[in-house]
């Protein structure tokens, strides 16, 4: 964190009484902020979903898809399945879900969905990134869309969702989340400059306006203040990377280090110590592997890697002994 007190107006610190663990089972889904939480709490081998859907941008898509891994891993609607630059893809998931035919979409689709399935009646941590509040409506279907494919405009009529409208929505999936299920809202600190800045904010807005009265609603669901922590406490450009809207690396991790203290529990330290030594050892590249110095490091991560209990790393074991002479 910075220690320059003089130039920050820092957020509160943040307390979480529920903690993430090594037992934890924890999905992330929604904006690109849900991938980067994501993917940290992975390299910390955690036990997480990362966006099944693909990036997923506003509420109502989220909750219809999660909806629908609950009620019917089956269903898979055709009509908004389109072919695409050669793939078929899906007007409800991102085009990172795409297929060589529209067999092989919805058979991937109900994979997809039966994991997510499997992994919702079980979930410990929900962590749900909201980016925007408009939306598209296809003309022809008059369904909301998550992703329009490039698919050119004049097909879509764009919306601004209402507040209750996502309400009810969560209201439907909250009744069959497990009850020991904690929500984390995240609003995405990632400008949407496609209505620009006047309208990102009036969208942003919405959004943290929905998660205040989720958050006031609901015992299981907090907020984690995200878009606080970049607007408000990290106001200046050299915190962005050089298209000025998505957070640079030092901004992610800073934003990590909050999140990191606030909900990890601290008694997975040690462990994560010794991944981030072993892992960081192994993207050293030593000016001659087959030295005995470098031999000697290999079998000092090689004992880190077997006294690591809690977490399988057997892969980072084999990697290890892969290279030692």
């Amino acid at each position: 964190m910075l220690h320059n007190e003089t130039f920050r107006t820092p957020i509160n610190p943040l307390f979480f009484e529920e903690k993430i663990n090594f037992d934890s089972t924890i999905l992330s889904i929604g904006s690109c902020f849900a991938q980067n939480i994501g993917q940290r709490l992975q390299e910390n081998r955690f036990n997480i979903t990362i966006n099944p859907y693909g990036v997923l941008y506003n509420p109502v898509s989220i909750f219809d898809n999660l909806l629908q891994a609950f009620t019917d891993t089956e269903k898979v609607d055709e009509q908004m399945i389109i072919e695409n630059e050669d793939f078929f893809k899906h007007f409800n998931f991102h085009s990172d879900i795409s297929g060589l035919s529209q067999e092989d979409l919805i058979d991937q689709i109900k994979n997809i969905q039966q994991s997510t399935q499997n992994t919702l009646q079980k979930v410990d941590f929900l962590i749900i990134t909201l980016g925007t509040s408009f939306v598209f409506k296809h003309n022809e279907h008059q369904q909301l869309v998550a992703n329009c494919h490039k698919v050119p405009s004049k097909q879509f009529t764009q919306e601004l969702l209402e507040v209750d409208q996502m309400m009810e929505k969560f209201r439907e999936l909250h009744t069959l989340l497990p009850q020991s299920c904690k929500v984390i809202f995240t609003v995405s600190p990632i400008r949407h400059f496609r209505n620009g800045l006047v309208d990102n904010s009036l969208s942003k807005s919405i959004l943290r306006y929905f998660t205040h009265l989720v958050t006031s609603k609901y015992e299981n669901c907090f907020y984690f203040p995200a878009y606080e922590i970049m607007l408000d406490e990290l106001r200046d450009y050299r915190f962005y990377t050089d298209d000025l809207v998505h957070p640079s690396k030092l901004a992610q991790d800073y934003i990590w280090s909050y999140f990191d203290q606030a909900l990890i529990h601290e008694k997975t330290n040690s462990t994560r110590q010794k991944l981030d030594k072993v892992l960081k050892g192994l993207n050293h590249k030593p000016f001659n592997p087959q030295s005995t110095p470098h031999q000697k490091f290999l079998l000092k991560l090689l004992n880190i890697s077997k006294s690591i209990k809690e977490v399988n790393v057997k892969d980072l074991i084999t990697e290890i002994e892969q290279r030692i002479n």
